[in-house]
């Protein structure tokens, strides 16, 4: 099982990332992507950050993006309880699997499940209350009776730890912190302006600009300027509008690099005109990922 990352990883995404993608099954087929290398760099949080810019299917694409990113980092058997039939899910069957550990396929008993392993965890929907047992769907043939302090209702999802104890099988709720295996990001869809958002993470987070004005990947590992910031306990990434990129929220380049702790150019003198921004993204992470390691 792959563990939890050390910091806490967030990615700021903008608004526009569909924009100019003709249909919903590209649109569609581009945020899996994205989901899936948010999973395979262990990213906990998606953020999408407004763009002054509006355009036709702006308030569409956001809701299409909120969507199929929280479609995606839900276990398959939960999706019946979270998602009605919708618009901006009629592509959702194209997507892949995102193979991450709050995804499970196994279907056998408890009992099974607990002869491989002494412990477990599971994502779960409530579906009944009676005084203080709840029943849990956590995508086994049968639901999980579990008894809580806490005042639980229907549709609450929850985390479950089960495992054996003196013989008898425990079922607890757990906090996600706890669970010490990656357990998928978060969606945040974001009203706030980027320079504001950018002073509230000053004082707690590495923050990184992606663009083709910053230093490239080999300079910054051979500075070793990110190791500077190691007091820091989170790391937020961020990528820039499809056309303009940051800078254009900026007064001065000046500015721009002033406000970042490092401004990283992730494809060095690439063969293409442009790089686009799903392009980009796995490639970045995956350099972040070696910086911060």
């Amino acid at each position: 099982m792959p563990s939890r990352n050390s910091r806490n990883l967030k990615v700021f995404l903008p608004a526009d990332l569909l924009r100019n993608i003709t249909t919903i099954e590209q649109k569609t087929l581009l945020l899996g992507d994205l989901s899936r290398y948010c999973a395979i760099y262990k990213v906990d949080e998606i953020n999408i950050y407004n763009v002054p810019e509006d355009w036709k299917e702006k308030g569409f694409e956001l809701m299409l993006i909120e969507d199929v990113l929280n479609y995606q980092m839900t276990p398959q058997y939960l999706r019946k309880h979270r998602f009605e039939r919708r618009k901006t899910l009629s592509a959702a069957g194209l997507l892949h699997p995102l193979n991450t550990p709050n995804h499970p396929v196994e279907k056998e008993s408890i009992g099974t499940l607990l002869d491989k392993d002494t412990v477990f965890y599971r994502q779960g929907i409530v579906t009944k209350i009676a005084g203080k047992e709840a029943q849990v769907d956590i995508g086994l043939e049968m639901p999980l009776e579990i008894r809580t302090k806490i005042q639980l209702k229907e549709g609450d999802q929850i985390n479950v730890k089960i495992s054996r104890n003196e013989g008898r099988i425990e079922a607890i709720l757990v906090e996600e912190k706890n669970i010490p295996f990656y357990w998928g990001y978060v969606v945040n869809v974001l009203d706030t302006p980027l320079l504001d958002i950018l002073k509230t993470l000053k004082l707690t987070d590495i923050t990184i600009a992606t663009s083709k004005y910053g230093k490239f990947f080999r300079e910054i590992f051979d500075d070793k300027k990110i190791g500077a910031f190691s007091g820091k306990n989170s790391t937020s990434i961020f990528f820039g509008p499809r056309y303009k990129g940051l800078i254009q929220f900026f007064e001065s380049r000046e500015s721009f690099f002033a406000s970042f702790d490092s401004v990283l150019n992730c494809v060095h003198e690439p063969g293409t005109k442009s790089v686009r921004l799903e392009e980009a993204f796995p490639i970045c992470l995956s350099f972040i990922d070696l910086l911060l390691s």
